[in-house]
């Protein structure tokens, strides 16, 4: 859990360097890898809103999301990036940067997630948010209509903690 704390602590404060602030979109496009969580805590203590996207998805379920949460950053890998993001990134005008988990960054908008990591310090005070800051943004599985985004505030993320400890 300490390493967990350092690296999201780098992340946000890489974030900080990007130019990510308090209520900007941070999407990450992966499986269960550990820079999902590290993206996911750093979003969160950069003030950032954290967006999952399931990796299962094609290029326009992603490009519908992407456009819709009009994220700036997505995480993702190098495979998913190429095969499903690539040849959406003219029409996402609001996604300016690509952390690849599992690359080197060969264009001005695509980064090393590793590389902003190591170049950020480790140490980052505890953010101070209200209830109804904007912390997580989850979208409908869009089997009904068109996908929704369904914003959940820090009061919930506090709900989300105590229903994980009381399981």
């Amino acid at each position: 859990y300490a390493e967990l704390a350092r690296l999201s602590n780098q992340f946000a404060n890489g974030l900080n360097r990007l130019g990510i602030s308090r209520g900007d979109r941070v999407c990450v496009l992966a499986g269960r890898i550990p820079e999902l969580y590290i993206t996911a805590l750093g979003a969160l203590k950069a003030g950032a809103v954290f967006c999952p996207l399931f990796s299962a998805f094609g290029p326009e379920p992603l490009r519908v999301r992407q456009a819709k949460s009009r994220a700036r950053v997505l995480v993702t890998t190098s495979l998913l990036y190429q095969r499903k993001v690539r040849p959406l990134r003219d029409v996402l005008p609001d996604l300016e940067f690509v952390l690849l988990v599992d690359g080197d960054g060969d264009e001005s908008s695509l980064r090393a997630f590793h590389t902003l990591l190591n170049a950020a310090s480790d140490c980052r005070p505890a953010p101070r948010t209200r209830p109804e800051d904007r912390a997580l943004l989850h979208f409908t599985s869009g089997a009904t209509g068109a996908p929704k985004g369904a914003l959940h505030v820090h009061e919930a993320v506090v709900a989300h903690r105590w229903t994980g400890r009381l399981v």
